[in-house]
């Protein structure tokens, strides 16, 4: 899987691509880790291009929320694959997670 980072105006925005699985996982922790210890704590994980993701991502990735929101931040998706998309919906995360068509409503949403 491939991990590209960027930051605007206090949110930091992680595209992935590839196959976001238990292998995959690790590199993604270790930056997600980061911004939820040091900040800016409002992040965006766009899913465009991730083909396949497992019980394991969608486990840090709700944990990952919390630990955010208890620092006061937040963290949202963007631009869900039809697989990730799909999961989403079957797993219910939308309750947990909001969801965006695109980074450009996640910035509406954060600067909203």
């Amino acid at each position: 899987m491939d991990i590209r980072k960027r930051q605007d105006s206090g949110v930091v925005y992680l595209t992935l691509s590839g196959q976001f699985d238990t292998t995959a996982l690790p590199p993604f922790q270790k930056e997600l880790d980061a911004l939820v210890e040091n900040g800016p704590r409002n992040v965006c994980v766009n899913f465009r291009d991730v083909t396949f993701i497992n019980s394991t991502a969608i486990g840090y990735l709700v944990d990952a929320a919390q630990r955010l929101k208890d620092e006061e931040g937040e963290l949202v998706f963007s631009s869900p694959s039809d697989f990730v998309a799909a999961t989403v919906r079957t797993l219910g995360l939308f309750h947990i997670v909001d969801i965006h068509d695109s980074d450009q409503a996640a910035a509406e949403h954060f600067d909203g």
